[in-house]
């Protein structure tokens, strides 16, 4: 045996971990876990250092998961039962026979200390407001009622044989329901405003019991008639089950009032009959003056067929009201005719009939903005009321002639021109077209003359660009004075047509203000007038023509 293996120690046994007395078998395992053990072989040190970590852990967790069934949560005390003290007024949903009623309300009469009116069924078994029978309703809040009176249950019973009842408010109740039922029962319910929290007490039938009530019942039925009103201002006609072309059209929208002076603006889609002059529109301006429209404000003005309220504010205003919500004198009004618009084609697609059915004629008149500014106070059609209706729902609100107007000078291809006249100072150029389909490029498909000499086409073709960006900027702020800047002439090969004629006058320094040969009369900006007239006599003296816009 050598020196080294003399002094080493005699090998110690493995122990076995002791088992404390006492000790749960979680426990004893946890304390095994963690005893001491003899070191292993070094090449194998991680690995058991590893697998005896994993162990150890696995076994606390199962002790953590192992805790909630050795002790486990006390169990929550039992709520004592709480006796139910509801009373049943009424259940008028099933007859007799134990059948469902289809319409188990006739009619109800609604009083507060503000208002008194009834709700009646007719003879159609359709909701009317008595008086105003010729008055569409609004059938969910009517419904909303009607559905709160055929089941009614109180909370609980607060006093019987009650002598005085000005004890609990009943002498003068803030709400008095007096319902008829299918049965031809009559029922009156009074409601009273408890004097501490929320609540009501309620008397059944003129009786000396009184009942506590939640607030459902009263928040239900202390309701304004307005309430009941159709917030269906504007509703769009119907198109036939057997028209698969029909669509839902504004035939005319005329607009006036006094943001427009009272001058009617009318504006209609764009017939065939139109003619290829506003084959570049969709609709068309034809008051006060015929002119192409601007495609995205008229098409936005355009898609609205329906109009809906958000609240009835008032029912039969006085002059008072009238004045006080701005529909004494309205700022806007829209004369808007309806109808389903369709047609029919030919074998070959081609159409054959076209035409609007189902027509309608409504009148909207707006008054002031709320204070919000999201809404106007408005009055529609024959109705003595009063609604508040959202600006979505009415785009043509504020809208004037200039907004619907196209903003360009002129919509006309130069391909269907014979020509253009422009005066200059008192000199004038008549720009005469000759048009070459079969041309082998854009410019060979145009000749521009200017007294029998032939001009630049491209540099032209530039020139009509700058022309065309004399833009309507607005409405003229005056009559315009003296004589023109620029006059404008543009004659179409098509002999039908009408020349367009626009003088263009300096107004400031800022503003020119031009008027066509219909009267229609607007303002532009002076700088492009300006440059226009510099352009154009570039291109009479040879130099190049600049588009800067």
């Amino acid at each position: 045996m050598s020196e080294f293996e003399k002094n080493q120690l005699p090998e110690e046994p493995m122990r076995e971990a002791p088992q404390a007395q006492g000790l749960s078998d979680i426990e004893a395992f946890a304390s095994a876990a963690t005893r001491e053990v003899a070191k292993p072989p070094r090449k194998n040190r991680r690995l058991t250092v590893l697998v005896s970590t994993l162990a150890a852990v696995a076994v606390l967790a199962g002790a953590v998961f192992a805790l909630p069934a050795l002790f486990p949560e006390p169990e929550e005390p039992e709520e004592p039962d709480v006796p139910d003290t509801s009373v049943t007024l009424l259940d008028k949903e099933l007859d007799a026979d134990g059948k469902k009623i289809e319409y188990p309300v006739r009619s109800v009469r609604v009083t507060t200390a503000l208002d008194d009116y009834t709700l009646s069924l007719g003879e159609d078994n359709a909701w009317e407001l008595q008086g105003e029978e010729n008055l569409p309703l609004n059938v969910t809040a009517v419904e909303n009622l009607v559905d709160s009176l055929i089941y009614v249950q109180a909370q609980d019973t607060v006093d019987e044989g009650v002598v005085d009842m000005s004890e609990y408010g009943l002498d003068t109740p803030a709400l008095t329901l007096h319902t008829v039922y299918a049965d031809d029962a009559a029922v009156t319910l009074e409601l009273a405003s408890l004097t501490v929290g929320n609540g009501y007490y309620l008397r059944l039938n003129g009786g000396d019991t009184v009942y506590l009530m939640n607030d459902t019942l009263a928040e239900t039925a202390m309701k304004q008639p307005e309430t009941y009103v159709s917030l269906a201002v504007v509703t769009a006609p119907s198109v036939n089950a057997d028209d698969a072309n029909g669509t839902v059209m504004i035939k005319e929208l005329s607009l006036t009032g006094a943001l427009r002076d009272n001058v009617i603006t009318t504006i209609r889609p764009k017939e065939e009959a139109d003619g290829k002059e506003y084959e570049n529109t969709s609709y068309l301006l034809t008051a006060p003056y015929k002119t192409a429209t601007d495609s995205t404000v008229t098409t936005k003005v355009f898609a609205v067929t329906e109009i809906t309220a958000e609240e009835a504010v008032v029912l039969h205003p006085n002059a008072a009201q009238l004045k006080e919500y701005g529909l004494d004198e309205p700022q806007s009004v829209a004369k808007i005719e309806l109808g389903v618009f369709t047609s029919t084609a030919g074998a070959d697609g081609t159409i054959t009939s076209s035409g609007y059915y189902n027509e309608q004629l409504h009148l909207v008149k707006l008054g002031k903005k709320t204070a919000d500014g999201t809404a106007y106070y408005a009055m529609a059609d024959t109705r003595d009321v009063i609604y508040r209706i959202h600006a979505e729902q009415v785009p043509w609100a504020e809208k004037t002639y200039h907004d619907f107007a196209n903003q360009y000078l002129f919509l006309r291809n130069l391909t269907s021109l014979r020509s253009i006249t422009c005066t200059v100072n008192g000199k004038e150029y008549a720009f005469e077209f000759t048009h070459i389909p079969e041309g082998d490029t854009l410019d060979d498909e145009l000749t521009v003359k200017l007294n029998g000499e032939i001009l630049r086409t491209h540099e032209f073709r530039v020139l009509y660009q700058v022309l065309m960006t004399l833009y309507r900027t607005g409405a003229a702020p005056a009559e315009p004075q003296g004589e023109p800047l620029l006059t404008l002439r543009v004659s179409s090969l098509d002999e039908k047509l009408a020349d367009r004629v626009i003088d263009i006058y300096a107004h400031s320094g800022s503003v020119c203000i031009a008027r066509t040969e219909t009267g229609d009369t607007y303002k532009m900006t002076a700088s492009r007038v300006l440059d226009a007239i510099e352009q154009i006599e570039n291109y009479v003296s040879g130099e190049d023509v600049i588009n800067r816009f």
